[in-house]
């Protein structure tokens, strides 16, 4: 009966899959996808039996209700007005600096909130790191709606949590939190502070790149290791090496089923003994997706040993997918899921042509290949972005990881608790090994060749690759070479098509990109005939005490403007613009010129005395970019626009304001007239006004992000503008822009958006008008 069970898991599992699609898409794509599903279900319907049609019929017909009534559910019971919770704590607490987050479940709603709390001192802080899964906690603070993105393709963190079941941020201070332990000697709150020991037995035995990788390889959490570190493995395409997957799974439980074996055990024993130890283990490794997928797989293999049945197939893989999707739906849209069942998939289908090849490593090269293919339109969809290193690297690095590395990690944390000398000395060697191979990881993922930008791909794009490469690997195991060549071509040119695309586009695209309270602006010419970069924000640091640091600073070049950089498919910019000095202008520059290959910086022509653009120009100058110093007169010419450069004039010596010696730029595109006035005050418009008597624009970046000290009712009157775009953050503590700039743009008639208020605003001309869109924070 299991058997036969079984056959029918993959058509069930793909007609769930297709009812949580029809939930969540919209009406004109979830009518494709149901033709395409009905083409499919029609064109097997000879082959298919009558029990088999019902199974796939009603698994189709029970999930679409069940995945419509779970998404009804997922609602908030608490109310905004709610001052003081009592909590259950429900995953360990991720301390950074004075930063302390984790999530925790209400006693009385029991509904998941992510706490985030202040901490107000070095012994809240130790204090915090201790804590245990399963306390009980009394938290007074404030709920705030998650915030959703406010960039155009940025991560959208309000959906996120959504998908979690989570709808508020509890917002409070260490000092307003007190706990007490829950007795429970067996649960899995046990199990957790298992956990909890291990980390912190590694944490203090083990050096820093072997405790960072350690604690990622076996017990599921990454916040030991270097940010930069981490970086690198995620811009090179290695990420997945950190994460505990089926391999890391089927290492673990292979080397028990072994020694069990070895002790005489015998083998429907030893996967009894596994049956029980795999889910305890999959709390101690975080339960993320991707571990419950390798874990439920791993069961099911010693199932069948158990009961005498074929391990490994497709039936087992949909099984396991069948059984995470009817617990929860939402795994569907999680990427770890996703990318876990699309490789195994694949891995399966290809077993029996694998085993053909003659060697282990033309076998390890076959899968590494393989998992590329499938792997790169899902990378891409997600992150737009890919690592020309990443095939090269994990070839290399995942036979090291999985033959070397992890078992002797595992080795070294079992000999922690009876032999130091032991420890000391492994530590010792694998700190050095892991040091050298990070070190030539961050060097590599820092040369500008490394990566290509395919910029937003579409689920379309990302359906056609994988469907071109399941063909591909179909017609490479039946050895249909003339096909294989034909569809290599179609996968190769399908696969391009983002990178040249955008040379071929008519579209002008201006975008004001959210960086909260502080100026970023990406000017896009048509067909990639220059790209512009005005300013990139910035935070100023704070002065804190060193408990207080976190681990990376908040950085709107690197958490904003990059990511969208990335998403419009730009690697290269033309002219990256630093109107003036401040850091809320150019602070995010530093990362935009790490990551990207920046030609030309333009910079006002006056004496570069301050420490900041010092820095800024040395680095630029060290990774290839040419410095221009620009004043009043210069022009930066394009096929399609000529940008003037109005103001500063030629400046020698120290200057008292440098707002007013902001980087002024007036250009025509597209029909309009643009003024970008970077942070300029009254004295620098009266000197546009005497400079310029007839200079009338279309779109005012309005000066200093709606300050009162700009935007005056004389320069307004002067320049007669259509269009005023304020860049200033969200709730921002200056309380800009002012009321009185704002009665200013209102008797002149102009039309006023900013980002406080829409997020990113971006105006597009695609050869005939233009067009504004706005990213506004919603509910979902």
């Amino acid at each position: 009966m299991l058997t036969t069970l079984l056959r029918h898991t993959l058509p069930c599992s793909i007609a769930i899959i297709v009812a949580i699609l029809l939930v969540f898409m919209s009406a004109q794509s979830a009518i494709v996808l149901l033709l395409g599903a009905l083409l499919l279900f029609f064109y097997y319907l000879p082959k298919l039996t009558p029990a088999l049609i019902i199974s796939t019929i009603s698994s189709f017909l029970l999930m679409y209700m069940y995945t419509l009534h779970f998404d009804e559910r997922n609602e908030t019971q608490l109310s905004e007005a709610t001052q003081q919770f009592q909590v259950e704590l429900m995953t360990l607490v991720q301390v950074d600096g004075n930063l302390a987050t984790f999530q925790a479940k209400t006693l009385e709603e029991n509904e998941r909130v992510v706490v985030r709390l202040r901490i107000d001192s070095m012994e809240d802080q130790q204090t915090l790191h201790n804590k245990i899964v399963g306390e009980i906690c009394t938290i007074s603070g404030e709920l705030i709606p998650p915030r959703a993105t406010r960039n155009f393709h940025g991560f959208d963190y309000r959906e996120y949590l959504y998908l979690q079941g989570i709808h508020w941020t509890l917002s409070s201070t260490s000092e307003e939190m007190s706990c007490e332990e829950r007795a429970d000697i067996f649960g899995l709150h046990r199990i957790h502070e298992w956990r909890l020991d291990a980390l912190n037995v590694i944490d203090h035995q083990y050096s820093e790149h072997v405790s960072g990788v350690m604690t990622a390889l076996l017990f599921g959490d990454r916040s030991f290791i270097e940010h930069d570190v981490l970086i690198a493995y995620q811009d090179l395409g290695i990420i997945h090496l950190l994460a505990i997957s089926g391999l890391h799974v089927g290492i673990v439980s292979g080397m028990i089923y072994y020694l069990l074996k070895r002790s005489g055990v015998t083998k429907e024993r030893s996967a009894e003994i596994l049956l029980l130890l795999l889910p305890v283990y999959a709390v101690l490794a975080g339960g993320a997706p991707s571990v419950i997928r390798a874990v439920t797989m791993s069961m099911i293999v010693f199932l069948a040993i158990r009961l005498h049945w074929r391990a490994f197939s497709v039936q087992n893989l949909s099984f396991a997918a069948c059984a995470m999707l009817i617990i929860n739906p939402y795994y569907l849209f999680h990427v770890g899921f996703q990318l876990s069942f699309i490789l195994t998939f694949s891995i399966i289908l290809s077993i029996q042509y694998m085993q053909q090849l003659r060697t282990k490593m033309l076998q390890s090269l076959f899968i590494c290949v393989l998992t590329q293919l499938f792997s790169f339109p899902i990378i891409v969809y997600y992150f737009h972005t890919y690592s020309l290193w990443s095939l090269l690297l994990n070839i290399i690095y995942v036979p090291f990881v999985s033959v070397f590395l992890l078992p002797v990690l595992w080795c070294l944390f079992l000999v922690s608790f009876f032999s130091e000398p032991l420890v000391v000395f492994g530590d010792h060697v694998l700190e050095q090994v892991l040091q050298l191979i990070h070190r030539l990881f961050v060097s590599v993922q820092q040369w500008p060749t490394g990566w290509t930008s395919f910029g937003e791909a579409s689920k379309l794009w990302v359906f056609l690759l994988l469907v071109l490469t399941t063909i591909m690997l179909i017609l490479l195991i039946r050895k249909k070479r003339k096909l294989l060549m034909i569809v290599t071509v179609v996968y190769v040119s399908s696969l391009l098509y983002p990178l040249y695309s955008p040379y071929f586009s008519k579209e002008t695209v201006i975008t004001f990109i959210d960086v909260g309270q502080g100026d970023s602006i990406l000017i896009e010419l048509p067909r990639r005939e220059g790209t512009f970069l005005i300013d990139a924000g910035g935070y100023l640091p704070i002065p804190t005490e060193e408990w207080e640091r976190r681990k990376v600073a908040p950085d709107p070049g690197r958490q904003s403007v990059a990511p969208y950089l990335k998403a419009r498919g730009i690697k290269t910019l033309d002219y990256v613009i630093a109107t003036h000095a401040d850091y809320d202008h150019v602070g995010g520059l530093f990362e935009i010129v790490e990551q990207f290959n920046v030609k030309t910086i333009i910079y006002p022509r006056l004496e570069i005395e301050g420490e900041v653009e010092q820095r800024l120009l040395t680095r630029a100058l060290e990774r290839g970019a040419t410095i221009k110093l620009q004043s009043r007169g210069d022009l930066i010419d394009t096929s399609n626009a000529q940008f003037h450069v109005l103001h500063p004039e030629k400046t020698t010596g120290t200057v008292d304001n440098k707002n007013d010696h902001s980087l002024v730029l007036y250009v025509e595109i597209g029909g309009l007239r643009w003024l970008f006035t970077g942070d300029l005050e009254e004295g620098g418009e009266q000197e546009l006004i005497g400079e310029y008597p007839s200079l009338q624009v279309d779109v005012l970046k309005a000066g200093h992000h709606g300050s009162r000290t700009s935007s005056t009712d004389a320069f307004i009157t002067h320049i007669r503008p259509n269009v005023a775009v304020i860049t200033a953050g969200e709730n921002n503590r200056f309380n800009h822009p002012h009321p009185d700039v704002v009665e200013t743009f209102r008797r002149h008639d102009v039309q006023v958006v900013g980002t406080h208020e829409n997020g990113a605003i971006r105006f597009i001309h695609d050869g005939h008008s233009w067009r504004m869109e706005v990213k506004k924070s919603s509910a979902h």
